[in-house]
């Protein structure tokens, strides 16, 4: 075995410009909701009475992997769980100044009807080249309850990334 050195190593930061990390964001809950980060999700929020939830939800995708595509597969899950789920509303907007697409679901588990808000949005992007990272808020709740409706979409409403960029990013 004979003793060679090894070549010279170079220092990957993490994050950076290259080599980027989940994109900090803020929201804002009640006071009376519990939330926890869990293993599906970065942000598990409950109601006191535990009838609402919301929850945030990320993966890397690839940059060419569109809003509408996202939220087709969501809710082609829901219709396989509930052949009855209706999809009340759907439209693109904007949440904070960030491209979004919401949507509006009514299907029935085991335990209750359900109404879900959706609302996908895509993290900053880094590069044509590079993949990006999608967003779910999806927040259940009662059917019918529109008090709670309010509740959750002034909570989705809350959500906004706070990334600060350097000068060399």
């Amino acid at each position: 075995m004979t003793d060679t050195a090894l070549p010279t190593m170079t220092p990957l930061v993490v994050p950076s410009a290259q080599f980027w990390t989940i994109t900090p964001f803020t929201m804002t809950v009640p006071e009376t909701w519990t939330a926890k980060q869990t293993v599906d999700h970065l942000v598990y929020a409950t109601s006191p009475d535990g009838g609402s939830t919301i929850a945030v939800r990320w993966q890397r995708v690839p940059a060419g992997l569109g809003l509408l595509a996202s939220a087709d597969v969501h809710v082609a899950n829901i219709r396989r769980a509930d052949g009855d789920a209706k999809l009340i509303e759907a439209k693109p907007g904007k949440l904070n100044g960030v491209k979004s697409l919401m949507r509006v679901t009514e299907f029935s588990t085991s335990e209750r009807p359900v109404a879900q808000l959706y609302i996908a949005l895509h993290g900053p992007k880094f590069g044509d080249d590079q993949p990006v990272e999608l967003f779910e808020l999806v927040a259940h709740l009662p059917q019918g309850d529109r008090a709670a409706f309010r509740e959750a979409l002034a909570i989705c409403a809350s959500f906004q990334f706070s990334l600060q960029r350097s000068e060399e990013a």
